[in-house]
């Protein structure tokens, strides 16, 4: 995968929150705007103030080819297991990060605050509104739960903004499930789909665990993400140190692999 694909979909873990809609569930009544609307809305109800958490992620491998092997990565310093790192948040729309464990070999997390990411904060919907245009698909009901299943297309002379589908519920407005397509070029692409489990928190409702899994067209696996959120600390004060913009290490802002 390349280095720009992972810090895009590293953008999406903060974001939000998979698997495969199962039957079809009532007609939808709210159009994709009033969804968008009604997540944002979901956010703003919360009123975080500051917020800081830990990103544990285990990450796993398999051919995708029959009767290939799969297996955990090796646990060194150039090809790390797990990785964990620190994100910090604060309103209106202020966000930074800390690699706390060692730093992997030819990997960048990517920054929350890239361009065109769309993480969670008081300026969501003005960001999804102005890279993405939003439709609604057939509603579906994914584990049990009724959803919309919201599309979002990159609008025209977007760069490095990919399509999606959110299946979102239709009582709690949570994203249950996410399906994101990367594609540079005619030949290269990968295709992740994952899901958002969420748990209350302090009296906060925040994500505390996912599960990712991705295939690139170029290489024979399949990867695997395990990831836990933990270590949550809601509105207390932060240092603004901890929202200095770390450049990208060399190479990390093209798409060599």
């Amino acid at each position: 995968m390349t280095i720009r694909k992972q810090a895009v979909i590293s953008a999406l873990f903060i974001v939000l929150a998979g698997a495969v809609p199962c039957a079809p569930a009532r007609a939808a009544s709210l159009s994709a705007q009033q969804v968008v609307e009604k997540l944002f809305q979901r956010f703003k109800e919360q009123n975080i103030r500051t917020m800081m958490y830990e990103e544990i992620r285990t990450v796993s491998n398999k051919m995708r080819d029959k009767g290939g092997q799969g297996g955990m990565m090796t646990l060194n310093r150039d090809n790390a297991t797990t990785y964990v790192m620190r994100y910090f948040y604060k309103a209106p729309d202020r966000h930074g990060y800390r690699m706390l464990s060692e730093p992997v070999k030819n990997f960048w997390p990517g920054h929350p605050s890239q361009e065109n990411a769309i993480t969670m904060d008081e300026r969501w919907l003005e960001r999804v509104r102005e890279h993405y245009d939003v439709s609604l698909a057939a509603d579906f009901v994914y584990k049990g739960r009724p959803c919309y299943t919201l599309i979002l297309n990159p609008k025209p002379g977007q760069e490095w903004t990919f399509p999606m589908s959110w299946y979102v519920d239709k009582e709690k407005f949570l994203v249950l499930s996410v399906t994101h397509l990367v594609r540079k070029g005619p030949k290269s692409s990968s295709f992740t789909t994952g899901e958002i489990t969420y748990g209350r928190v302090h009296g906060f409702l925040v994500p505390v665990k996912a599960h990712w899994k991705t295939t690139v067209r170029d290489m024979p696996y399949q990867f695997e993400f395990q990831v836990r959120y933990e270590n949550y600390v809601f509105n207390a004060p932060l240092d603004d140190s901890v929202f200095k913009k770390e450049p990208a290490p060399k190479g990390a802002s093209g798409a060599s692999d």
